[in-house]
């Protein structure tokens, strides 16, 4: 009986001794795992930090495109307005060098063009 005892005491004993190693061993994962924690949460931040990086780089490349379309835009409409210019200038001398016979029709400018080509003859 008194042999049962102490090995049940034994027993409890290993048990406790394996239960402190445990802890200790626990105690040494949760330092790891908090550490690895730490390492993910820094990788994480790192991560998040280069995506916002590159969605600032996108949004840079972006509005660059954007001012490029917009100059371009503007070019575009700045040759528009040259190739009117240019076609109002054609027509305003065609209205003024036109003068079929009469010198009611037409401007000064195409009369005295005709009055000289009628002098000239």
């Amino acid at each position: 009986m008194m042999m049962m005892m102490l090995m049940l005491l034994m027993m409890m004993m290993m048990m406790l001794m394996m239960l402190m190693k445990l802890m200790k061993l626990m105690k040494l994962m949760m330092m790891m795992m908090m550490m690895m924690m730490m390492m993910m949460m820094m990788m994480m931040m790192m991560v998040m930090v280069m995506v916002m990086v590159m969605v600032m780089v996108m949004v840079m490349v972006m509005v660059m495109v954007m001012v490029m379309v917009m100059v371009m835009v503007m070019v575009m409409v700045m040759v528009m307005v040259m190739v009117m210019v240019m076609v109002m200038v054609m027509v305003m001398v065609m209205v003024m060098c036109y003068n079929p016979g009469a010198e009611g029709r037409g401007s000064i400018v195409a009369v005295t063009l005709s009055h000289g080509i009628v002098t000239q003859r």
